[in-house]
């Protein structure tokens, strides 16, 4: 019986296709809105701020060839003192969530439900440290404490308005286990947008953030983005920024 000829050796290896290149992972953006980013509600910090009474931010800008000046007042919460950059860490995660809602919806509305440990996903934090869902309690407290003194600087898109008046955030949150307006007991965290943040964010008044990057980044970097923000922020609004803090 004839031996079976062993199959000759390929002159070259194989090679593999384009089509067989791996991907690149799309780039994450999330969609923040941009009256929150011009106005420097977050204070650049790694370190918590309390015992300040209030952050006054002044701006400059152009209305019909007329330069005018708006200003801002952030008025903390004795408790929890002012918004830093770990807080803002939060708040761009959430936007993921409200970005995906946006984008499976079409539209965002209150309240905006998510588990904290989604929350911490999103910011690659442990889902297994208490002191992580204790950060976030207290963040929501903060966020919804935390009051803004408008005059002349929060933009309503579909108003196309700059309002004077005094708004916060989250107008009201809910935290697990706690009891809901309809007396139910949430059974994740749910926080209620202010009129101006759904409204904005519903009528695309938002700038765009690459939210993979920002998560890679130390917190003084980070800090830059948030500054980086709302400098663009205020170009496109044409305002320049002057702030103080007591």
């Amino acid at each position: 019986m004839r031996a079976k000829e062993p199959a000759a050796p390929a002159a070259f290896p194989a090679e593999p296709l384009p089509s067989e290149a791996k991907p690149a992972l799309p780039t994450l953006f999330i969609k923040i809105e941009k009256n929150l980013a011009s106005l420097g509600f977050f204070t650049p910090s790694s370190k918590r701020i309390k015992g300040t009474r209030k952050k006054i931010i002044r701006f400059e800008k152009v209305l019909a060839d007329r330069r005018v000046e708006a200003r801002a007042t952030i008025l903390p919460s004795a408790e929890y003192g002012l918004p830093i950059t770990a807080d803002q860490d939060k708040y761009f995660a959430l936007q993921k969530i409200i970005t995906g809602i946006r984008k499976r919806e079409g539209v965002v509305r209150n309240p905006v439900g998510f588990t904290s440990a989604e929350l911490l996903r999103v910011l690659g934090r442990r889902v297994t440290s208490g002191k992580n869902y204790d950060d976030i309690n207290d963040w929501l407290k903060r966020m919804t404490l935390t009051g803004i003194s408008s005059e002349g600087t929060v933009y309503f898109a579909g108003k196309r308005i700059f309002a004077t008046d005094t708004f916060h955030v989250f107008e009201r949150s809910v935290s697990l286990g706690t009891e809901m307006p309809d007396g139910r007991i949430a059974e994740k965290n749910y926080v209620w947008l202010s009129e101006w943040q759904l409204e904005n964010i519903n009528n695309n008044h938002v700038l765009p953030v690459d939210l993979d990057t920002y998560r890679q980044l130390r917190n003084p970097h980070r800090q830059d983005v948030g500054a980086a923000a709302a400098d663009l922020a205020r170009d496109d609004a044409g305002a320049g920024l002057l702030c103080d803090a007591a």
